[in-house]
């Protein structure tokens, strides 16, 4: 996937977010693959990430699933 597109690799992960892991869609591609994103759209997508696998047995796996998408549409984590 490394040898893909930005458009495309952003698109997977949006993909995959909706139709794997009830993610809703709030971005596109193009809204993120610019020189600087909407911040508040990216934490508002990143936050449902958080309220579908929330704190508890799930806690693990929800933020390697955040760290995962942040890698695939190569944004830094925002530290806490």
């Amino acid at each position: 996937m490394s040898r893909e597109t930005n458009a495309t690799r952003l698109e997977t992960a949006f993909y995959v977010a909706e139709v794997e892991l009830g993610v809703t869609r709030l971005l596109d591609p193009e809204d993120v693959d610019v020189e600087n994103p909407d911040e508040k759209s990216i934490m508002t997508y990143v936050a449902q990430f958080l309220h579908r696998y929330p704190e508890g047995a799930q806690g693990k796996v929800r933020m390697r699933l955040i760290i995962a998408f942040l890698h695939v549409v190569h944004l830094p984590p925002v530290a806490a």
